[in-house]
């Protein structure tokens, strides 16, 4: 090699071999870099990093970074630290050379480089330590965040394809990293074939770390990660289990969180604890959660932890506030009660911003003083916050940017709270207005939010008490606000963008014509199923059940309901079959409750029990219950003569119609409908019904409570519902029979 070799030639060469300095990291500011590497430190403090192989890459990334940052001297010493680790690691061999050729004189001898590139190159034919160095080289990718997700993918899968072959040299760690890149990058796919191989692939490496019994943290975070993969994938698939290995098909997402639990115990990692306090979260089992977030601070006092903890406390305590100031007529909530409460989420909140600059607990403790009335203190956080932010040269990153928005927000209600008036007005609106110029490139409802809440707080008092001689300034606000609103997202032009962004702000002025209209407009510039849902659920709350429904429709004929929207779609059918029903409209009441069946019995049969809670919808709101039921038995008998139903060709589950009539009949006497033309009843069992409920006074709760077990052991009413519970008619139903028909037969849909 020449003694004066250019920066270029050695790029060269240094590409030919794994290296840190070959990245190709475009746009990355010093900001970013230092943040990366104080994340880095914080990680390495906490003892993050057990495993030799983990350690090394720390190093290597480090280097990386310093020189970003540069810090020469701190990268040499970081290399130097991971080469002492391993000396044959090519990604550190790489990385000196590159150092020592910045660290040479102009007319130094370049003969050390060359022996370092050298030795580099010869190990890169050792098939294991290549394999090693493309890993590692992944992983810096992955940790630069989700822009570079996709080149972390691509090294990954050049690992896969090597170690095929092989499985010797496969290792843990990369298989963690690859199978937790593949699952979080799955929030972004698509749906298709693709799709379900990155699902399946995500599965099997996860689940192979998971069987590993030598590496209990990352057994257990591979363990939460396959949880979590099955929770999203059961969202979008029916059939989820077959892509997940044979050997745990068998598991739902709640069997593999406990089993991930198990292992937690016996480690105590933090972010498998993290994962568990979730699922724990999403099972609303608030007391657990609190207990797993309260046992991570005590293994590991981080900020994100203590960060954590505060916001789950202060969640579960403003519900807890809101129940309880349920009623009020005062805006503000008395907290005078919870002073101990307060004080330990303040007190979590400080030790977060304590241990590190947490912006985003900072941003969360000035929120929560704000919810519990102490508007002075909240300025005085959303204040430092905002000098914190503006002592930055660099422009701040979108995540910062948001924390800043929100605290101008947040700051401007507290002065409209704090004094109402003229000069804190000013004040609020200014801020409102900055708030606005930083969210240009936010999330498409971001700024409609903001804009009109710009108009709600900040105008006058009387338009925040919204009295009733009030609507007409409200409405002329309103007005102003869509119109400007208009001019700043979209200035006019008509896009699929525009018309969502302008839906998020009509949802905000609850202009439902508006809403409907825009809904028909969207759906007919074509929309994927997910989208045609929220399309749907727009129209339903906008009471448009025939728009709405049609659209579910389409997605159930073509089988691209997704599962986690089939709830829903029960209950929009139930929703709309009643409202045809207080219409008189049986035809179409009829039509939506079958397909309520359709959506609830997409891959079972369902039984004559199942049918009964049709008619125990259809006979309500109707005093000729004789014509009705008999209407509803043959919409009934018509919907099961469908090979849909059938759970074999020509087989009927109403073998005796004349018997199940009369448990209906029954069952509606236990409802209180006394005007039932008995004449036209040729059965004992419900003439004897009728004299049992005439005799004990039905119209009394406990009578009628009564009389329900004196029926149910002659007709077997218990076989029909399927719970005791509804049979014990109280005060509930008395007040309101609709409610409670439509919430049983919701029920025996739902579950």
């Amino acid at each position: 090699m020449a003694t004066n070799i250019t920066m270029d030639t050695l790029l060269h060469k240094l590409e030919e071999i794994p290296c840190s300095f070959t990245l190709k990291i475009k746009g990355l500011t010093q900001r970013q870099a230092k943040e990366l590497l104080n994340k880095l430190q914080r990680e390495y403090e906490c003892q993050e990093y057990d495993y030799p192989e983990e350690q090394r890459r720390y190093f290597n990334l480090m280097t990386y970074l310093h020189y970003v940052c540069r810090q020469l001297k701190e990268a040499s010493s970081c290399n130097k630290e991971a080469l002492k680790m391993d000396p044959e690691c090519i990604v550190s061999l790489a990385n000196q050379a590159w150092i020592s050729y910045l660290e040479r004189s102009r007319y130094e001898d370049c003969q050390e480089i060359e022996t370092i590139i050298s030795k580099a190159s010869i190990l890169s034919l050792n098939r294991i330590k290549h394999i090693e160095a493309r890993a590692e080289i992944a992983y810096s990718y992955a940790r630069f965040g989700i822009k570079y997700y996709k080149e972390a993918a691509k090294w990954y899968q050049h690992v896969l394809d090597e170690v095929k072959e092989n499985d010797k040299v496969s290792s843990f760690l990369w298989q963690y990293g690859y199978g937790l890149l593949i699952r979080r990058n799955l929030r972004f796919h698509g749906k298709g074939k693709e799709y379900e191989i990155e699902v399946q692939r995500a599965a099997d490496l996860l689940y192979n770390v998971a069987k590993q019994d030598y590496t209990f943290r990352f057994k257990a975070r591979a363990w939460a990660e396959l949880g979590n993969l099955s929770y999203l994938v059961k969202r979008y698939r029916k059939n989820w289990q077959k892509f997940f290995p044979k050997e745990i098909q068998h598991l739902c997402e709640d069997d593999m969180f406990l089993i991930a639990a198990e292992n937690i115990k016996k480690v105590n990692d933090i972010p498998a604890l993290e994962h568990y306090a979730n699922f724990l979260k999403r099972r609303l089992q608030n007391k657990e959660c609190a207990q797993i977030l309260q046992q991570s601070v005590l293994v590991k006092e981080t900020s994100r932890a203590y960060q954590w903890l505060a916001q789950h406390k202060m969640t579960m305590f403003l519900h807890k506030m809101k129940r309880m100031n349920k009623g009020r007529k005062e805006e503000r909530p008395a907290c005078i009660d919870y002073c101990e409460e307060v004080r330990e989420i303040l007190s979590d909140y400080d030790s977060a911003i304590k241990l590190q600059q947490n912006y985003a607990a900072m941003e969360c403790k000035g929120k929560f003083l704000y919810h519990i009335g102490q508007f002075k203190d909240a300025i005085d956080v959303f204040q430092n916050i905002h000098s914190l932010l503006q002592s930055t040269d660099t422009q701040p990153e979108r995540f910062d940017r948001i924390i800043r928005v929100f605290c101008q927000i947040y700051h401007a209600k507290c002065l409209v709270g704090l004094s109402r008036d003229a000069s804190s007005i000013i004040q609020a609106k200014d801020l409102f207005r900055t708030a606005i110029e930083m969210s240009f490139d936010l999330q498409r409802t971001r700024l409609a939010e903001i804009e009109f809440e710009s108009y709600r707080i900040t105008s006058n008092d009387d338009y925040i008490r919204r009295d009733d001689d009030k609507l007409p300034r409200m409405t002329e606000l309103q007005t102003v606000a869509i119109e400007e609103m208009k001019l700043i997202l979209h200035d006019g032009e008509q896009t699929k963008e525009s018309m969502f962004e302008e839906l998020a702000l009509c949802k905000l002025v609850k202009d439902e014509d508006r809403v409907i209209e825009l809904c028909t407009e969207i759906t007919a510039t074509g929309i994927d199923p997910e989208t045609q849902i929220d399309i749907a659920k727009e129209l339903i709350q906008c009471k448009d059940f025939d728009k709405g429904l049609f659209l579910l429709k389409q997605l159930i004929i073509c089988d691209q309901l997704p599962m986690q929207a089939k709830s829903f779609a029960i209950r929009a059918q139930v929703d709309g079959a009643m409202k045809s029903l207080i219409e008189n409209d049986y035809i179409l009441t009829g039509t939506r409750l079958r397909d309520a069946f359709y959506v609830r019995f997409l891959d079972q049969v369902p039984t004559d029990r199942d049918m009964l809670h049709v008619i125990f919808v259809a006979h309500e709101c109707n005093k000729d219950i004789t014509w009705k039921l008999q209407q509803a038995f043959e919409e009934l008998t018509k919907l099961n003569s469908t090979s849909c139903f059938d759970a074999t060709p020509g087989t009927s589950k109403l073998d005796n119609l004349e018997d199940n009539l009369q448990k209906c009949y029954v069952i509606a006497v236990l409802m209180d409908i006394t005007d039932l033309i008995i004449d036209d009843i040729e059965t004992d069992v419900f003439k004897k019904s009728i004299r049992m409920a005439q005799c004990t006074q039905m119209k009394h709760n406990r009578s009628k409570s009564l009389v329900a077990i004196q029926l149910s052991e002659q007709v077997e009413i218990s076989s029909i519902l399927p719970d005791a519970r509804h049979v014990q008619l109280g005060n509930e139903f008395q007040q309101n029979k609709t409610i409670f028909l439509h919430d049983f037969f919701l029920q025996a849909l739902l579950n």
